[in-house]
């Protein structure tokens, strides 16, 4: 199994899967565990182990092979007395055809163009799928730590995923790295922000203090928290 290929294809299929986080972060644990393993067909993770590596509950990693086995990413079978879990992984090209069926019933269903669509407006919430944002930003997939840094933003700092979206937009817009949209991020989540109208302030003050810093000489110059964005 090729871990690259594999991943790449994962990706791909989220967005027609409709995977939530929390799946899309067990399934990089259990990339990285089967790896280990040298891609055996099945194999046995702790439940311990895979709640340190996700960083999610045992419930939510119940919860999150369920959305893996019944999306076709993976297949699992629990043991009574205590025993470890087994795992196997579908390989990508046993997925394709489930997939490319779903992505037609996905554009069949969708609204004919002559149906009159209301547009939403900045303030409410957009929906996003943080993976294709990250493609389009910097030209490649995230990897497994990269996935579980986007999750921790979402799911432990609180920070909308629509802001996520926007600070890896941003950072690809002026042809930063994923360590940039990390600064822009730790800054909203610190200031506790919520919507995209309080991101796009911040991003327009951050941008006065800039011109300001660099208008100023001598050493009362003080340099913005993360000189250079936008």
């Amino acid at each position: 199994m090729n871990y690259i290929k594999e991943l790449n294809a994962f990706y791909s299929q989220v967005s027609v899967s409709g995977l939530p986080a929390r799946a899309i972060n067990l399934f990089n644990a259990l990339m990285h565990i089967n790896n280990k393993t040298g891609w055996k067909d099945t194999f046995t993770v702790r439940t311990s182990y895979l709640e340190a590596k996700t960083g999610q509950s045992p419930k939510t990693n119940d919860r999150a092979r369920q959305d893996l086995e019944e999306a076709g990413f993976i297949r699992f079978r629990s043991r009574k007395g205590g025993k470890m879990a087994i795992y196997e992984i579908i390989p990508s090209e046993q997925r394709v055809v489930k997939f490319e069926e779903l992505a037609e019933e996905e554009e069949s269903s969708s609204e004919p163009s002559d149906v009159q669509v209301e547009e939403v407006g900045e303030e409410e919430t957009r929906e996003v799928n943080i993976f294709d944002i990250y493609l389009k930003a910097f030209n490649k997939q995230p990897s497994a730590l990269q996935v579980d840094d986007l999750n921790a933003y979402i799911d432990q700092d609180g920070l909308p995923a629509e802001l996520v979206a926007l600070a890896l937009e941003e950072s690809g817009k002026g042809g930063h790295t994923f360590n940039f949209a990390k600064t822009i991020m730790n800054t909203w989540a610190k200031m506790e922000l919520k919507t995209i109208e309080e991101a796009k302030k911040e991003m327009e003050d951050h941008k006065n203090k800039r011109n300001s810093w660099n208008n100023r000489k001598g050493p009362d110059r003080k340099q913005p928290q993360y000189s250079g964005a936008f």
